[in-house]
């Protein structure tokens, strides 16, 4: 997987060209952009295992991955792509030819313990009226509304002061 892997990351991470989808497809590595869900945004070894990280899309897909995580669906991930394989002590070998076209998430993946580990970033918690709503605050990109993010924290203040 290191070749593969190396090469993913050079002609399609750094290119931001690493698009996955919501279930493997069924015409082969190509990537529907209709359907895609996620881009994989890091790819790195510990030990002989490969870790991710990805960002769900705002996409028809990426919104149906979104909501079957904050429902508490457990998903797994799953890598797509071609290459031969050789049969070494009653189980198949993939070899050095592996090609990665991306990384799905599915619902049942084949490798051990290649779940999702969802982390929800950049969002912060106020209390309005009794409840706490969520508040997206996207620092990263500047698109927080400075005025609407101070008037909910100055709601939030005169609540507790009360």
């Amino acid at each position: 997987m290191e070749k593969a892997v190396t090469k993913y990351q050079n002609d399609y991470i750094d290119q931001k060209r690493s698009l996955g989808e919501l279930n493997h497809p069924t015409n082969g590595p190509s990537i529907n952009l209709d359907r895609a869900s996620h881009m994989i945004e890091s790819l790195n070894f510990k030990g002989s295992d490969v870790f991710g990280r990805a960002r769900v899309l705002s996409t028809p897909m990426g919104e149906i991955t979104k909501t079957l995580i904050d429902e508490g669906v457990k998903l797994g991930v799953s890598s797509r792509g071609l290459g031969s394989i050789k049969e070494v002590n009653g189980v198949n070998e993939v070899q050095n030819d592996f090609w990665m076209s991306t990384v799905d998430i599915v619902s049942d993946p084949s490798g051990f313990g290649c779940m999702v580990d969802g982390i929800k970033e950049n969002t912060e918690w106020i209390l309005e009226n009794g409840e706490y709503i969520q508040l997206v605050v996207d620092k990263a990109k500047g698109k927080i509304d400075e005025k609407v993010f101070l008037e909910q924290y100055i709601k939030l203040m005169r609540q507790y002061v009360k």
